[in-house]
């Protein structure tokens, strides 16, 4: 039977929110699925996949493969931006046939373009759906949806019952370059997308045929996406590979201020731990929920240096610590039962450039860090 489920006007903002923050057994059985479904997809044969899809003679072609790996992988934002007949609509068609029980949704602003993506859909046997303004609507595989409707409040009730019962994996804007035409008298709805879809908070990938290199920082700015959004990723693709790798055990991701774990937090549907998300007794209540049924948790130095839970796994610091002290510490928390463990330290984009004589010497005391770092691990 399907788990799926009809939908006409679902769960509301607020209901939404009151389940992110409850972490009981159905949050840790959608957040399993969701990690199992992401696993599962990045071990797939792509070109197997594509030949199931399209027939024994398909071929990737140009950099076709390239963006579905760096989809397959979690990145994001992904800007793909390739000629009318280079197949970009394999960015959106085969991710979604290869995990046919997750949801695309693909913004179409054009009503000729939403048919004929319609009808390959139906040819190739993926289950999809177009959003009607009015009437019943359905997940699926893959739902088209303009962009008026994108931003009304119907079908953002239904994005949050996706999220809820973690189905929803990315949203793909077609035609992207249409959201640096909109203004106040033509198609205003779509110059909204930004703060909608930074709102949901999952993957996203921009396909388009006509952007130039000098408005790809235009469309960054109007869709209010900066370079945290790459760096999460890459945090985000450690953490689902780790998954994937390890049936059991947890995983504690290190950030170093609140802005940043609750960033994480939102975008991966991981359980949040720091001295303001709640009560003191909330806290204890929130940390032994997860030390009982979680995989994965975001936290600062809130999590405290006593903490002892025997299968974690992982630890990934989530910028560089500031001291080596630190890295010693949080990495301590992993493989108490003796059993293998990692820590992983994700660096900031560009952390490494530095300019002027101030940063000279940033990059110097990071660079002493750094080598102290690698003999605490060498165990020099």
């Amino acid at each position: 039977m399907d788990s799926r489920e009809e939908v006409d006007v679902g769960l509301d903002t607020a209901g939404h929110a009151a389940v992110q923050r409850k972490v009981d057994m159905f949050e840790s059985v959608r957040e399993e699925a969701q990690f199992r479904r992401f696993a599962r997809l990045q071990r797939v044969d792509i070109q197997g996949q594509l030949k199931q899809m399209m027939g024994p003679e398909a071929q990737l072609r140009g950099m076709q493969e390239d963006v579905i790996r760096a989809i397959v992988r979690g990145e994001n934002p992904i800007i793909q931006v390739a000629g009318t007949g280079e197949g970009k609509s394999m960015s959106l068609m085969l991710p979604a046939f290869c995990s046919p029980d997750g949801v695309t949704v693909v913004v179409v602003p054009l009503v000729a373009l939403r048919g004929d993506l319609h009808g390959r859909c139906q040819q190739m046997g993926i289950d999809m759906h177009v959003w009607q303004g009015q009437g019943a609507n359905r997940a699926a595989a893959i739902v088209f949806v303009t962009p008026e409707s994108a931003v009304k409040e119907g079908f953002r009730s239904f994005v949050n019952r996706s999220q809820a019962r973690g189905q929803l994996d990315r949203i793909v804007v077609d035609e992207c370059h249409t959201v640096l035409d909109s203004e106040v008298a033509f198609r205003p709805q779509i110059g909204d997308l930004g703060p909608a879809l930074q709102e949901i908070g999952v993957q996203v990938v921009f396909i388009t045929a006509t952007l130039a290199p000098g408005d790809v920082g235009k469309l960054y700015a109007r869709m209010g996406l900066d370079g945290r959004e790459e760096d999460d990723a890459v945090v985000g693709q450690v953490v689902w590979e780790r998954l994937g790798r390890y049936s059991s055990g947890k995983i504690i991701v290190c950030g170093g201020e609140v802005k940043q774990v609750e960033r994480l937090g939102e975008r991966w549907s991981w359980a949040v731990f720091h001295s303001r998300v709640d009560t003191s007794e909330g806290n204890e209540q929130r940390l032994q929920e997860w030390v009982k049924e979680g995989r994965v948790m975001v936290t600062t130095n809130a999590l405290g240096m006593g903490i002892n839970v025997a299968d974690v796994r992982l630890v990934v610091h989530a910028g560089a610590p500031r001291r080596l002290r630190e890295y010693a510490q949080k990495s301590g928390r992993a493989g108490r039962d003796g059993e293998k463990r990692e820590a992983v330290i994700v660096l900031p984009k560009g952390s490494d450039t530095v300019q002027g004589r101030a940063g000279k010497e940033k990059a110097e005391r990071k660079a002493l860090v750094e080598e102290a770092m690698e003999e605490f691990i060498g165990g020099r």
